[in-house]
């Protein structure tokens, strides 16, 4: 487990080793915030020695074949990255969001401080198995999701519609077949028959998504062209990103003004 490599490595330097979840040999969440109910500390002075370069978080990486590295990540790491991130627009008009990777995401991280720094409500999941019901419960505007779970989203949704029978079945599985090879692009005229199929023919899956959502960001790794494609013909902007850990972690993203699908912007 992670904690056992901490405690074989454990150098003189680390002197409490707390957990969120209740853990053997460590000190809980809970009984560290106890111990600071007497405390004299003022956090307005401890919040003064905090410098910009100082370490923020330490995220934890594992590779196959590869020892546990610990990504040590500033304060100023994580302020550069949300700050401009808040710039690439992603977010105008949106008001709620739900966040359901785990924060050791550093995407996911960044993404929810950049909806703090906005004021964008934050509705926390549990996991991806309560994920349909908060959706229908909170109705959200802005998610961020990897490409697994779009793809399985999308797979639902034309498993349904492949279900269809009779002439609107028919016209259902056609709109889905053009919607797959329809170039995604913002602000794509579409002519007003097809843009009136592909509502008619995704508002399941709008639905699905809670009813509200517009703009969906998604990392981590490639998203299929026919997914991405899917979900612009459904009304719902789509824009992927790349980055890594130890870049704080974004490093290029596809913007509203310089779009480019099937890459990870610029």
């Amino acid at each position: 487990s992670v904690l056992r490599k901490i405690q074989q490595g454990q150098n003189n330097e680390l002197q409490l080793i707390v957990s969120f979840d209740l853990t053997e040999g460590v000190v809980s969440y809970e009984e560290f915030l106890e111990s600071g109910k007497d405390s004299n500390y003022n956090p307005d002075n401890v919040k003064a020695t905090v410098k910009p370069d100082d370490p923020a978080s330490i995220i934890y990486l594992s590779g196959s074949n590869t020892p546990l590295k610990g990504v040590v990540l500033s304060h100023a790491n994580h302020i550069f990255n949300l700050l401009y991130y808040c710039k690439s627009h992603h977010f105008d008009g949106c008001s709620t969001s739900i966040s359901f990777l785990p924060l050791a995401h550093s995407f996911e991280r960044t993404v929810n401080y950049s909806f703090q720094y906005l004021g964008i409500r934050v509705v926390y999941c549990e996991g991806i198995s309560a994920l349909p019901a908060i959706l229908k419960q909170q109705k959200p505007d802005v998610m961020l999701a990897v490409p697994l779970v779009l793809e399985r989203i999308i797979e639902n949704t034309k498993n349904e519609i492949l279900k269809a029978k009779g002439i609107s079945g028919r016209i259902a599985q056609m709109s889905l077949q053009l919607a797959g090879k329809e170039k995604a692009e913002p602000g794509k005229n579409l002519f007003l028959f097809k843009r009136a199929l592909f509502n008619m023919v995704f508002k399941g899956l709008r639905n699905f998504l809670g009813g509200n959502i517009k703009v969906l960001l998604c990392g981590g790794a490639a998203l299929r062209p026919e997914v991405l494609n899917i979900l612009w013909a459904a009304g719902i902007k789509t824009y992927e990103g790349y980055g890594l850990t130890e870049a704080g972690p974004l490093v290029s993203y596809n913007l509203i003004n310089a779009f480019k699908g099937q890459s990870v912007g610029k």
